[in-house]
């Protein structure tokens, strides 16, 4: 939380999930409008996908550095998305909830917290549910854009 976190880590922490973001959707979305200028606007889907999570929008206080990363990265998202749209861009924001992940390793939740959570709101999501959402935004015909997309466990209350 923000009173009780290292303030150490939190330039880490903004460096890894919204500088390398921002980042890596610059250069996308650069590469793609240089495409878009040699082959045409609907020649083919382009699709930036930015990872998000379902806490950038429903802040945790126990998360509140890490919520207030996944909020940058919506809405840089969002506004990458009104800048680049009319190259027949689509930047989606796919917003998980509680992936089994190694993050959580890194995120020192505790050692039980995965099976604390499927005790509570399992089935969790694997790594393939969120790859499958993925690959059906982007199999989408190249005028048609699902910008935003939420997905978390059926049992998954809040965030």
């Amino acid at each position: 939380s923000l009173l009780n976190s290292d303030p150490d880590g939190w330039a880490e922490m903004l460096t890894l999930n919204v500088h390398s973001a921002l980042y890596l959707m610059r250069e996308a979305a650069l590469r793609m409008i240089e495409d878009v200028n040699k082959n045409g606007r609907f020649s083919r889907p382009r699709d930036i996908v930015v990872l998000g999570s379902c806490v950038g929008k429903n802040v945790l206080a126990r998360s509140s550095i890490y919520s207030a990363t996944k909020f940058a990265v919506h809405s840089a998202a969002e506004a990458l998305r009104r800048e680049i749209c009319n190259h027949g861009i689509r930047v989606s924001l796919i917003e998980p909830g509680i992936v089994e992940t190694e993050f959580h390793d890194v995120a020192r939740y505790g050692d039980n917290f995965y099976q604390e959570s499927a005790d509570s709101i399992g089935p969790l999501l694997k790594a393939e549910d969120i790859a499958e959402l993925i690959g059906f935004v982007a199999a989408l015909p190249a005028h048609v854009h699902l910008h935003e997309a939420g997905i978390r466990p059926v049992r998954q209350e809040y965030p």
